[in-house]
């Protein structure tokens, strides 16, 4: 099965609410749609979402990056999919959206020429999991209307936008517990929007008043490791790396410093399911 051209399409859908952050506030929902056709029946389809202050890509950077790794590989056969992987990976330095929209149509591709799902493929099983659903930073009555909202949709985990400023959060988590009570479990995401110091306040303070929370994630800024490292040794709380995490390698360095209890991994950041 060869890869015959690879072709991009971006996609804009505006937001019924906007989706904000410490970092970014966003109305419209951009996306890369990616689409590998081969000479055989099967097409395979990836996207990428360009988030500039994150990763550093936007929607022109991820369609001329795929059409310098549609070069690269076109031709190619995925019989011998290890080396379209790797020529994948090498053709380009950093662009790991673009490379992780490619890497997950050549996934598509190859389970769907084997005729099963991808999860199959990769060595998943059927058990059910469970999602959290994402609270966007806002006012406080409009985190707990949020919340209220989620959990009346069925979800039972929410992930709770904070940053910029620690009293204010607080009373947002505050609320939010006493509106959703035992019904949902509780996680935060500050999106480096804390200084080391203001996290750990939060961290103590939230543990202080019994406000149940799973997880800390991404307190600080992405590229101070020791402050990452700093908040957990001071936390009970467990902490996690977002930002501060695109490969392997950073994951073991932070590993190393003691920095984190857990990670998010995100396609976008680390260039894809092969990664």
């Amino acid at each position: 099965m060869k890869i015959r051209r690879i072709t991009t399409k971006p996609i804009s859908i505006p937001l019924k609410q906007a989706f904000k952050t410490a970092l970014r506030t966003v109305n419209t929902l951009e996306n890369v749609l990616v689409r590998v056709e081969t000479d055989s029946d099967f097409t395979g389809y990836g996207s990428a979402a360009p988030t500039a202050v994150i990763t550093g890509e936007t929607v022109g950077s991820i369609t001329d990056a795929v059409a310098h790794i549609g070069t690269a590989i076109e031709g190619m056969d995925l019989a011998g999919h290890e080396l379209v992987f790797q020529r994948l990976n090498s053709c380009l330095v950093a662009n790991n959206s673009a490379k992780a929209a490619v890497d997950m149509a050549l996934y598509d591709l190859l389970a769907k020429s084997l005729g099963i799902p991808l999860y199959q493929l990769l060595g998943g099983n059927i058990q059910p999991l469970k999602t959290d659903i994402t609270i966007s930073l806002d006012s406080v009555d409009k985190m707990v209307e949020d919340s209220r909202a989620r959990l009346a949709e069925g979800f039972t985990i929410l992930k709770i936008k904070v940053g910029n400023n620690p009293e204010l959060d607080i009373e947002r988590l505050e609320q939010i517990h006493r509106a959703v009570g035992s019904e949902a479990s509780m996680r935060i995401d500050a999106n480096q929007g804390w200084q080391p110091k203001e996290a750990v306040y939060v961290g103590r303070e939230i543990a202080r008043r019994g406000i149940p929370v799973e997880l800390m994630e991404q307190p600080v800024a992405a590229h101070r490791y020791r402050d990452l490292a700093y908040v957990r040794k001071r936390l009970m709380l467990p902490v996690y790396g977002d930002e501060s995490v695109f490969s392997g390698t950073e994951a073991l360095e932070l590993i190393r410093i003691g920095a984190v209890d857990g990670i998010n991994i995100k396609l976008m950041k680390c260039g894809g399911i092969y990664n």
